[in-house]
């Protein structure tokens, strides 16, 4: 007889923190706080929890902190919901207007007034947030420093 066992992770977004600058990519946004569990499984059937764990979470680059499990609780209280994108001008926000007309380097398209805009803290570059890979699309005319 064969006994298939194992571990699965499961992740849930519990709310969101206040607007906060990612110490990673430089943009101001709100992250998410999220809860992933461990769960021993049998046969692929999830049953009882192993392990929890608690991050916040860059939503532009994935960037991640690891946070107590009391912190997670007091933040997600705060702010259950997904706040809404703002659309104004500075530097390193999403929903930038000033770059209507301009097209982003990774994709070739041209930035609309609704689109989320993310900038290369280093270079200024914009970029579609969907296109955003981490990585700045201009990144091999960065100066070394």
């Amino acid at each position: 007889m064969i006994i298939i066992w194992g571990t699965k992770g499961f992740t849930k977004i519990m709310g969101y923190t206040s607007e906060t600058t990612c110490n990673h990519c430089n943009n101001r946004n709100a992250f998410q706080i999220m809860r992933v569990m461990t769960w021993f499984t049998l046969f692929w059937i999830p049953l009882f929890p192993v392990s929890s764990r608690y991050f916040i979470v860059c939503p532009i680059c994935s960037n991640n902190a690891k946070i107590k499990k009391h912190e997670a609780l007091a933040q997600s209280s705060q702010n259950p919901q997904q706040p809404q994108l703002r659309n104004s001008g500075g530097s390193g926000q999403i929903g930038e207007h000033r770059f209507a007309g301009l097209s982003c380097p990774a994709c070739n398209q041209p930035f609309e007034n609704y689109h989320e805009v993310v900038v290369c803290p280093d270079c200024g570059t914009p970029c579609h947030r969907a296109c955003y890979t981490g990585v700045c699309p201009n990144f091999a005319n960065h100066t070394n420093q």
